[in-house]
């Protein structure tokens, strides 16, 4: 089993029970007011990959799907507070090497799944994605000029 089709299996499973629909190796939701996707990305070096979410404010959405790397607001997997330096390496081209394929799995569910699930599980329109912003996820992500200006408009 390769790292990223492990990888796509526990996102699958984590954010398919919260109501996201699969586009090859994205997920994405429509909730309220707010548009949520993740993506896996490989690594065009070696067989790591990265993780990306993104969010977009649901009526700037031209049809179903978009991909994340035109949304809003951006970032990777490892900008969440909750993911610690060994989480993250998990992503890595060794990890994957160095398990067997159920202590991979295992290990992708605790620290990469269940984090993003849990971080989903919370953001399901702009106001929460402005809680999130300021408590959630690190300072360093981006976050495009509208999408700042309409959420600092917004009353916690």
């Amino acid at each position: 089993m390769t790292l990223q089709s492990a990888l796509a299996g526990v996102i699958s499973e984590a954010v398919g029970i919260l109501g996201f629909k699969r586009r090859g190796g994205s997920w994405y939701r429509h909730s309220e007011d707010l548009y949520s996707i993740v993506s896996i990305q490989k690594s065009k070096w070696d067989n790591s990959c990265y993780l990306n979410i993104g969010f977009m404010p649901d009526s700037e959405i031209e049809g179903p799907w978009m991909p994340e790397s035109k949304c809003w607001v951006r970032f990777r997997f490892d900008s969440l507070n909750s993911v610690s330096v060994d989480d993250a390496q998990l992503l890595a081209e060794d990890a994957s090497r160095d398990s067997s394929d159920s202590e991979l799995q295992s290990l992708l569910v605790d620290r990469v799944a269940t984090p993003v699930a849990r971080l989903f599980g919370g953001v399901v329109n702009l106001t929460s994605l402005k809680v999130a912003l300021e408590s959630q996820i690190a300072k360093r992500v981006f976050v495009h000029r509208e999408m700042r200006e309409l959420l600092s408009g917004l009353e916690l």
